[in-house]
């Protein structure tokens, strides 16, 4: 069970970054692309491409992750632990 105090700082830590990060990790971008690498073998599904409105794809191709998505996780990542990191130095 989340404390008060965990909850206001996960409110801070989202404070200001992307729509999605507000919402939290779920509905993302990455969390669309996560569930199919782990779920389906990176196949997309029409599930996919109904929540994601990633047109790029076909049901059935291969999710390709791109070098350009794996730095935009990175920075979402170490902005993430700087957050963490403010939280728990005070």
């Amino acid at each position: 069970m989340a404390s008060k105090n965990s909850e206001f700082n996960r409110a801070d830590l989202n404070a200001g970054g992307p729509s999605w990060a507000r919402k939290g990790w779920q509905g993302s971008p990455c969390d669309h692309e996560r569930d199919v690498l782990g779920h389906k073998q990176g196949i997309v599904d029409q599930p996919y491409i109904d929540r994601s409105g990633d047109t790029n794809y076909s049901v059935g191709q291969r999710l390709v992750i791109r070098e350009q998505d794996v730095l935009e996780l990175v920075d979402v990542v170490e902005k993430l632990v700087g957050g963490l990191r403010q939280v728990v130095q005070g």
